[in-house]
Parts: C-alpha cells; structure tokens; sequence
C-alpha cells in the first residue's frame, strides 16, 4: 500500500519506521501525500515520469551501435600505408639505374598470382564471382594504376608522389557519390578542396628539375584516378565479400595482367624502349622482386580493407603513407619537402582528417542498394570465379 500510494520521497520516510509503524505512518504520510496513479502530488508524478524515463534512457544507451570492427578496419588502413611506403620506396630506388617501367609493373603482377593458392586454403561459400566485364575493366584498371604510379616514381621522389596519392579520398568522394550513392556532405567538399589546393601546391614550380616534377604530378594523378575507380567498383559490385575471395579475386586480375601485358614488355625491351632483363644486375632483380612481394601485400590489403569498410575510409590509408615516405627520403637521401610542397602536404592530412573524422552513414534502405554501375552493362553475364 505504501508503496502504491506514495512518491518516493514519502515512501522513504515511511519506511524508515519500524515494521510496526508502517501501517501508521502510511497512514499519516498518505494525508500528507494522497497520491494515486490518476491524481496527486506533483512529486509523484514527476517520481513516475523519472521511472519511466529511466526504461527509455536503457533503451537508449543499449540501441546505440559498436563499431565492432573498428580496430580491424585500423589494422587494415595501418598495412596499407605501410606497405605502400616500402613498395615506393623500393620501386623508386630501382629506377635510379633501371629503365624498364613497364617491365616492373609486368613483374609486380605476376605476383599476384600467389594471392589465387593463399585464397583456396579455406574456402567460404559465396555468392560473388567476378564476371567477363569484370575480367576486362579491373585488370585495365590495374595495369593502369600500377603503371602510372611506377612511372612517376621516376619523375618526382617517393614524398612528392605520395602527396599527389593523397588525394585519392577525394576522387573517391565524388566517384563514391556518383556510383555508390553515397551523400556528399560538406565534410567531404572540404576535403575535396583541400586535397585538389594540396596537389596544386606539390605541382608547383620550385627551382631546377621542376619541369620533370610537373610531369610526375601529372603522371601519379592518372594513377590516383585509375585506383579510385578500383576501389569504388569494386565495392558497388561485392560490397563486403569473404578474404578467400577477395584473395582468389585479386590473384586472377593480376594473372589476366601478366597474360595479356607479356607481349607489351617484350615489345619494349626487343625496340630497347626499356633496359632488357638480361642487362638486369641481381641487385636489380632483388629489389624488382622485394618491391613486388609487398606490392601483393599492399593490394591484398587494400582488397580485404574493401570488405570491411567504405572506400573513403581505406583511401585514407594512402595519406598515412605521406610522413613515411617523407621520414625516408630525409634519412636515407637528405631529401626534404619545399614549402609549398610542405604546405600541400599539410593541406592534402587536413583532407584526410575531415574524412576520418566524418562519422559512418546508416544503411541505406533495400531499395537503394542495387546500384546502377555504369562500366558495365546490367546484363546477366556468365561468372568465372
């Protein structure tokens, strides 16, 4: 009864009496307190209102949801900067006293090809298979990418390229809003104009050998835009696929680039367009094959960061791999950043924060999932994996 018709601040006092005393006191403490659950004192009601708040604030705080996954997502975007600043720097290093571009990037995707044995270890079953379409626009991507990017190693330094790299979370920003659907918030327009003022300001004249380091920038900017499409493609048609099929994934794209790039590099190499391997020093071919070994690693890494997160988010890998490159060059080549590369440096990590701090959009309804991609027809097409 004292329990019925009496706040809580009553009911103490109430209890607070002998057992004996209950009854009386409830007595005198329901005249100084006629409460009921239609009418009485206001602190009853403002005691009930509390204890139904209370149900709703649990709900609340347990409704709120775990990035369960982050640390695995940190782990992942970690590798990536790793590994891309030792594959830069060992590519970088090996053109000094080799001219074969093409030949390297032939050489870093047959490599790849061990990604297909570590992908049938253990098999998952899955749905995702990649597709004739698939086969023709992620290896072109690739070689590409891959491509570009080691030739601009051989215009600019490895600090300077990765500046220019930085902005891939940029491109990836509007290539995400055009394919994925994804909203282009004002977070992401700001790192889109920070990232595009940094890359000018590393492009910008600074004394002797500038007119090579145009040509770089230019070069490695091809390449961040062959990458950004990889990257969003391949999220729109596996979103988050199992590691044993990312792996066999990755394994057959670079098999299809050997394959089909063999004739290319030996073309290059017969006209001497490129230094020939039999001129190859085994210094040579040991930093070739080091630089590769971690390139599968750089692209396993980026392919499995795909599965567990955004594009965005693994993009921001590569900005990482700025200071790396940077503490490098300055200690093994006493290379340093100008100040205006300083000063792009600066704003392509202002982009890279604006993303990062940027928080997680919710699901988007059913509906909006099945994204229209427009590099490939909407056509059944025969799968191969």
């Amino acid at each position: 009864l004292i329990t019925l018709h009496t706040c809580s601040e009553h009911r103490a006092v109430a209890y607070s009496q002998p057992p004996y005393h209950q009854l009386a006191a409830r007595d005198q403490f329901q005249r100084a307190c006629p409460c009921t659950a239609i009418s009485g004192c206001d602190c009853l009601r403002a005691d009930q209102q509390e204890q139904m708040q209370e149900p709703r604030d649990a709900a609340a705080v347990s409704s709120t949801p775990r990035d369960a996954a982050l640390p695995l997502r940190l782990a992942v975007v970690l590798l990536i900067a790793c590994t891309q600043v030792g594959a830069t720097q060992l590519t970088s290093r090996v053109q000094r006293g080799l001219t074969a571009p093409f030949a390297i990037t032939w050489c870093h995707a047959c490599l790849q090809i061990l990604c297909w044995p570590a992908g049938n270890v253990r098999r998952t079953p899955t749905t995702d298979a990649l597709n004739k379409s698939d086969l023709a626009i992620f290896p072109l991507l690739f070689l590409g990418a891959n491509y570009a990017y080691v030739r601009a190693l051989a215009l600019a330094s490895p600090a300077i390229v990765q500046c220019v790299f930085g902005a891939a979370p940029a491109v990836v920003c509007v290539l995400s809003r055009l394919w994925l659907r994804e909203p282009f918030t004002r977070r992401r327009g700001l790192a889109v104009g920070a990232a595009l003022c940094g890359v000018a300001l590393v492009a910008a004249p600074s004394g002797s050998g500038s007119h090579h380091l145009t040509i770089g920038v230019v070069v490695a900017l091809c390449a961040v835009l062959c990458a950004a499409t990889y990257k969003v493609r391949w999220k729109s048609r596996f979103l988050a696929p199992s590691p044993d099929f990312v792996l066999r994934a990755v394994g057959l794209v670079g098999g299809a680039v050997a394959v089909c790039s063999l004739p290319i590099a030996v073309a290059l190499a017969a006209t001497g367009a490129e230094t020939p391997p039999g001129r190859w020093t085994a210094h040579d071919s040991l930093i070739v094959l080091g630089g590769g070994v971690i390139d599968v690693l750089y692209n396993c890494s980026i392919a499995l960061g795909l599965s567990v997160a955004s594009p965005v988010f693994v993009a921001t890998g590569t900005i990482l791999a700025i200071p790396g490159n940077a503490v490098v060059d300055a200690i093994l080549d006493r290379e340093r950043l100008g100040p205006l590369q300083l000063l792009g440096a600066v704003a392509v990590i202002v982009a890279f924060s604006a993303l990062a701090s940027e928080r997680p959009a919710s699901a988007a309804p059913a509906e909006e999932t099945d994204v229209a991609n427009p590099l490939v027809d909407d056509d059944e097409e025969e799968t191969v994996v």
